[in-house]
């Protein structure tokens, strides 16, 4: 069993270090796709962004209305995160995508990196937790097997053995 659950373990890492390699590989290549098909531009907001805060007493970011340009030349209007309080007029980074619409910025290198590492441990740990149950079930069930012959044997010998001994 313990040569069983040892070749196991090292396929488990193999595989969670060929998926967690596999992970980093597709979100490397999501974000560059993202990043060929988003840009950063600056947007003039139209009203002022005032300071909210959350729980905690810490500022939030806020919502306001903001013009941009596209890369067509294109204006658009429409609301845009912004981070502290901002007067009317102010510009802010935004990042949009071919049509000009506001989107996300893309994921960086290093979030694939993460992605990559939290799905290889994820892996890990599932794995492991399986493979330790295993050997706790292993060592149980062999336990009382023992157990069993144990009792069976001296069944067998202690009759023999207390004459002997008397």
């Amino acid at each position: 069993m313990a040569w069983i659950l040892s070749a196991a373990a090292l396929l488990l890492i193999v595989v969670a270090g060929v998926v967690g390699l596999a992970v980093h590989g597709n979100e490397l290549e999501r974000a560059e796709q993202q990043r060929d098909t988003t840009y950063a531009t600056r947007a003039v907001l139209l009203e002022p962004a005032p300071v909210e805060v959350g729980e905690g007493g810490w500022p939030v970011p806020t919502r306001a209305l903001a013009a941009w340009t596209d890369r067509s030349g294109r204006e658009h209007r429409g609301m845009v995160t912004v981070d502290g309080a901002q007067p009317a007029g102010a510009q802010v980074e935004v990042w949009v995508d071919d049509a000009g619409e506001i989107t996300n910025r893309p994921p960086s290198a290093a979030s694939a990196v993460v992605a990559g590492v939290a799905v290889a441990v994820g892996i890990l740990c599932a794995g492991g937790t399986l493979l330790v149950a295993t050997w706790l079930g292993a060592r149980y069930l062999i336990g009382l097997v023992n157990d069993r012959r144990w009792e069976r044997e001296w069944a067998a010998v202690e009759p023999q053995w207390r004459r002997n001994l008397l």
